[in-house]
């Protein structure tokens, strides 16, 4: 398994990628502070390192050391290293799935057999569908008969067969093409893919952001809006948001170049704001 870091690690799943940060802003600021959320309300929104790494992969489709860094927390890849997984994994992974493909299954398989009893299970299914000539082999019952094997020899210490550990929903088969992509998750990525679009070239189209772009040293998220600006135009973009009284400056855990704000994210009760 390749670790996070890696030259070919950075690249950005850009379809998915745009689809649920166009999804997710909202929903973290409104269901966030929803009454009715498990946690209570929770203010502020996805974190500031997202909305960079938005920037980086739109802007380069890489992704900078510090935000392969902040992800690669919540991986096994990193996090696993210092907290080895050591139990026995069963993993399931849909051998046409764009969203998480079969790279990530293998690699989180490798992690845990060196420590504990894994298997891998792929199957035609995931994020998008199998192609119409895909026919069925009654494969969730397959799986569920996995999950059940897996349960009684590890939870309840029976002496089951959990079968292989490497299966493809236990039949083999060829092909000399990969299957055509869906046309549902090609209408759905094109559509996100033109709403931010839209969004892009709305704000850049303004008078006011292009007599700024001679001195772009980053750029500024308004809600869904894109604004270039200068280190300058963020002091001050702020300033008139929160008031002249407010003193915001631009953290330092942000590069210079990349100077990435949610405005709306931002008052002064802010860490950024004071």
């Amino acid at each position: 398994m390749r670790r996070p870091g890696d030259r070919d690690d950075r690249g950005l799943n850009f379809g998915w990628a745009e689809l649920l940060y166009v999804v997710g802003v909202p929903a973290a600021r409104g269901e966030g502070l929803d009454p009715r959320n498990p946690a209570g309300p929770q203010a502020g929104g996805l974190h500031l390192r997202i909305h960079q790494a938005q920037v980086e992969g739109a802007a380069t489709n890489q992704l900078s050391g510090e935000s392969v860094d902040f992800f690669g927390r919540s991986s096994n890849a990193r996090y696993g290293e210092a907290n080895p997984v050591a139990v026995p994994s069963l993993v399931m992974q849909g051998s046409v799935d764009t969203l998480f493909d079969l790279t990530e299954a293998v690699g989180n398989f490798d992690h845990v057999r060196d420590r504990a009893p894994a298997r891998l299970v792929a199957f035609c299914s995931g994020h998008v569908s199998c192609p119409d000539s895909y026919a069925d082999a009654d494969d969730r019952a397959f799986l569920d008969a996995a999950i059940l094997d897996w349960f009684a020899r590890y939870l309840k210490g029976q002496d089951t067969d959990t079968g292989p550990p490497v299966s493809r929903s236990g039949s083999t088969s060829r092909c000399r093409a990969s299957p055509r992509p869906s046309l549902v998750m090609t209408a759905v990525f094109l559509f996100a893919l033109v709403m931010v679009t839209s969004r892009v070239a709305a704000q850049l189209s303004r008078p006011a952001v292009r007599r700024r772009l001679d001195g772009v040293t980053g750029v500024v998220f308004i809600g869904f809006g894109v604004r270039l600006c200068s280190a300058a135009t963020v002091q001050a973009e702020l300033a008139g948001v929160l008031g002249a009284s407010s003193r915001c400056v631009v953290p330092s855990a942000l590069p210079a170049d990349v100077c990435t704000f949610l405005l709306h994210n931002l008052d002064a009760r802010c860490e950024q704001c004071r």
